[in-house]
């Protein structure tokens, strides 16, 4: 049989044919990532317009064609970022008021700021010029109703967008200017102190807001959140619902006096605690004053041997009142930061914690050095590793512990000597309540199976994390351990004593310690309660 010889230009051909077809398959599947993929939510990210004659342009970031300009205030997606020739960066963003998709330089945007369609209405707004005019609509071929003065307070209604001149344009009230009390103004003509609007869309009252401000100047990185802790109350409600349920130090006129108002010792160490903490200024102004005495030879009846004779009575309303109001542990009188302020971070954050902090706390307790029966293991890093397992700030965690065992050699519930508990630890006090709590919280310890100092720390933080840190409900700040609410009534507080949360923080605060800077990031969870006066509650 003759073989007869295939054409070179056959192979060729039939290769073409065959790379042909893969290219095609690959084009095919290309074409169903491109279009069953669509870019995800989770990918697009919102911002606000900031400037004025921004350029929009086509297809690519520095030399692409402009195809619209925008102004300041406009709501936008942001689906994707590039790198420009320029070196800076782009973002490729869909506007709806213009309609409008291109590249905008990054420093354009905003990823935080208010888009001027979501001003809340009500909010005052300030003239930021002199001689502004308002117009009968939004746009400037409207009729001159007046013109308003620089400094003038507005209050915003609504805001219309003007789609031959770019702007937005904010429909206003304000007090009559020649017989004129609202118009339309042009949305670049108010003040842009961006941070005060930031805190108003937030939900802070002005109240609030004078103070987040100087603290947002000294820590311009800390992260300030509003919530509200009982919807179905106002404040003044709030506050009577503590009443009966909230408890106040008194001093004493001798030890029996104490003993006769049936002060337990777990309270009295707690109190000890509190007042060895304390400086001069906080026991004069601070716990002195909440005990109605004015000074401490009124709290003390051994100075010198700093002995305290203590008694708890029912906190009055008015004291209850000062010691909800956020806004008492904002600042000190002389504007610098209240160290109580850290009763409103956000327990379930680390950021910026170190062992070293923690050993700081837990100075001059009996938690110092190494644990007896782990002698290569401190309580510092014991606190901070437990604490890091649990995702709970190890900060709130020592003073918690510093509150409850303030005492430099230990108490019963955590000395594991107790008669016929001997060998058991109860570090976080729990259960120990009653007429002998230092009995039903080594019972409780002993049902635990806490027969170590690790396990005690552990096991008590783990109840700490379930049923407070990360409870359905949160309870993530110690002011929320000290004031919480479910309906109309008080709920699942942690302590009855109004000055805990106050002193707690303080030691938070020492944690903290060198760390905290301007650039520091704390995140802070403030309580607005509804109807609250427009100034704190003062002094009791």
């Amino acid at each position: 049989m003759m073989m007869v010889k295939k054409d070179s230009s056959v192979k060729i051909r039939d290769l073409w044919r065959q790379k042909g077809v893969a290219a095609v398959g690959v084009l095919l599947l290309l074409f169903v990532f491109v279009f069953t993929h669509p870019v995800r939510a989770e990918d697009i990210k919102q911002g606000v317009t900031k400037g004025t004659n921004i350029q929009v342009r086509k297809d690519k970031p520095v030399t692409g064609e402009v195809i619209a300009t925008l102004n300041t205030g406009i709501s936008v997606k942001i689906t994707k970022s590039s790198e420009g020739t320029d070196g800076s960066v782009w973002y490729y963003i869909e506007a709806r008021k213009p309609s409008v998709a291109g590249y905008v330089r990054s420093d354009f945007i905003d990823l935080n700021g208010t888009a001027s369609e979501d001003i809340k209405e009500d909010r005052v707004l300030t003239i930021n010029f002199d001689d502004v005019k308002v117009r009968s609509k939004a746009s400037s071929l409207g009729e001159v109703l007046c013109e308003l003065a620089y400094g003038k307070n507005c209050t915003f209604k609504r805001a219309e967008f003007d789609e031959i001149g770019g702007y937005y344009w904010y429909y206003v009230t304000f007090d009559a200017e020649n017989g004129v009390t609202s118009g339309f103004v042009r949305q670049d003509y108010f003040s842009t102190d961006d941070y005060r609007d930031e805190l108003i869309d937030r939900g802070f009252p002005e109240s609030y807001i004078t103070r987040l401000l100087v603290i947002h100047d000294l820590y311009p990185e800390w992260e300030f959140e509003s919530y509200n802790p009982v919807s179905a109350l106002t404040w003044e409600k709030a506050a009577e619902a503590q009443y009966g349920f909230s408890k106040v130090e008194g001093a004493a006129e001798s030890k029996d006096d104490t003993s006769s108002n049936s002060v337990s010792d777990v309270e009295t160490t707690m109190l000890n605690s509190l007042i060895k903490d304390a400086s001069y200024d906080d026991l004069q102004y601070g716990f002195a004053s909440g005990l109605g005495i004015d000074s401490l030879s009124g709290l003390f009846s051994d100075e010198k041997q700093g002995r305290s004779y203590i008694t708890w009575k029912k906190a009055t309303l008015a004291q209850i009142k000062y010691y909800m109001d956020p806004r008492n542990f904002m600042l000190t009188e002389n504007g610098s930061l209240n160290t109580s302020f850290f009763m409103f971070v956000d327990g379930t954050d680390s950021t910026g914690t170190t062992e070293k902090g923690v050993s700081v706390i837990l100075s001059t307790t009996s938690m110092t050095g190494t644990l007896p029966d782990e002698s290569s293991t401190t309580y510092a890093s014991l606190v901070k590793k437990l604490s890091d397992d649990s995702k709970v700030n190890p900060y709130l965690v020592a003073a918690r512990l510093r509150q409850e065992h303030g005492s430099s050699s230990g108490d019963d519930l955590i000395n594991g000597k107790y008669p016929g508990y001997e060998g058991y630890y109860n570090f976080f006090n729990i259960q120990a309540n009653g007429t002998n709590p230092v009995l039903n919280g080594l019972k409780y310890a002993k049902s635990q199976g806490w027969d170590t100092r690790r396990k005690s720390i552990s096991g008590g933080l783990k109840f700490l994390s379930d049923n407070y840190f990360y409870r359905s409900v949160p309870q993530n700040t110690l002011y929320k351990h000290r004031f919480n609410y479910s309906g109309t009534a008080i709920s699942h507080q942690y302590m009855e004593s109004l000055y805990a949360p106050h002193y707690e923080a303080k030691n938070v605060y020492k944690g903290y310690g060198t760390d905290i800077s301007p650039a520091s990031k704390y995140r802070f969870l403030i309580p607005v309660y509804a109807d609250m006066p427009s100034e704190p509650e003062g002094r009791p």
